[in-house]
């Protein structure tokens, strides 16, 4: 169970969450008030210069919900949510060594494809030192710790919990197989031209069509039979799901088969015909039951997080100065 915690807590998601941190730390009354202090968490400000770069990088790294409003909350409560941590671990005189603290960042930069030194150069570059990020990595170690020692979290699941959400997902009607038609457009534009001269173009170009259908064998030949008429498109093949077509034009289409071009006729920019390429049924992939089963265990280990993390929020002295943002605890 610890290692599937250790797992969930820092994968890339976590990893983003914490990059997210702001790189101010307002130390004195002073310079938090200069940059607008918000709360007052266990004596340590968050000011709205903190919650302003939280949000801004939460909304880099994508993971920002919401509106402004609901990215600004969701920025604080993390903020609070980290200073919260951070206290009780001073309370359990819990420390980790740093070279525990190097194994779980190279961890969480290989889960996200990077090498240490890479993340560094990110976090950097975001204008977050590498110092308050250590913190933030220290401090998902320490609430880790309290799921599993004081809280006792069991994230498991049962097998039978694994074959109700499987059998749930793959009687989905979107996981049925689709039938889709292959069609290719072939337009022969008139260009931006007076009604009158419009009629004769598209006369001309009908009849140009007409020797692009006489040499037409098939959709992987219609750019030869093209071939010499100017100012011919031809489009790629297209899959069309066949129950989004008209059942008249699927009619006209298996008519037609699949060595003939429809047509020609009016398009939206002059004169077009339609090739017929085939059908072919595609069954979307079932999911594996290990990725179900990783689902379920986060499903139940973010519950588990957010009730902990309730629990440590109601103990903590959370003192706001500004009352507009008070979060319900």
């Amino acid at each position: 169970m610890g290692n599937r915690i250790y797992t969930k807590w820092f994968g890339t998601a976590a990893l983003c969450l914490m990059v997210a941190a702001g790189a101010a730390d307002p130390s004195t009354p002073a310079l938090a008030q200069s940059q607008g202090l918000v709360v007052v968490v266990n004596d340590n400000p968050i000011t709205s210069y903190d919650i302003r770069q939280r949000a801004k990088m939460n909304k880099v790294l994508g993971i920002a919900r919401g509106n402004a409003k609901s990215q600004r909350k969701q920025a604080l409560k993390e903020l609070i949510n980290d200073v919260i941590t951070t206290s009780e671990a001073k309370r359990l005189k819990l420390e980790f060594k740093k070279e525990q603290i190097d194994r779980t960042i190279a961890s969480m930069a290989k889960g996200a494809g990077l090498t240490t030194a890479s993340l560094n150069a990110k976090l950097k570059k975001n204008g977050v030192s590498v110092k308050s990020f250590r913190s933030q990595v220290e401090a998902k170690m320490v609430f880790r710790y309290l799921m599993q020692k004081k809280y006792k979290v069991n994230a498991d699941v049962s097998d039978a919990e694994v074959e109700r959400r499987y059998s749930k997902i793959t009687s989905d009607p979107r996981l049925k197989p689709i039938r889709i038609f292959q069609i290719r457009e072939i337009d022969l534009p008139v260009g931006q031209v007076s009604e009158a001269m419009k009629a004769q173009l598209e006369y001309a170009r009908a009849i140009e069509a007409q020797q692009i259908m006489k040499r037409y064998t098939g959709c992987n030949s219609a750019r030869k039979a093209a071939d010499g008429i100017f100012n011919v498109k031809v489009g790629p093949i297209v899959q069309a799901p066949a129950d989004k077509l008209p059942g008249d034009m699927r009619k006209v289409l298996t008519k037609a088969g699949t060595k003939r071009l429809i047509g020609p006729m009016r398009g939206p920019s002059g004169i077009r015909l339609i090739g017929y390429c085939g059908q072919k049924t595609l069954k979307p992939p079932k999911p594996p039951k290990e990725a179900v089963k990783n689902m379920l265990l986060n499903e139940k280990f973010d519950s588990a997080s957010e009730r902990v993390m309730r629990d440590l929020r109601r103990k903590a002295f959370i003192d706001y100065k500004d009352k507009s943002v008070v979060l319900t605890q």
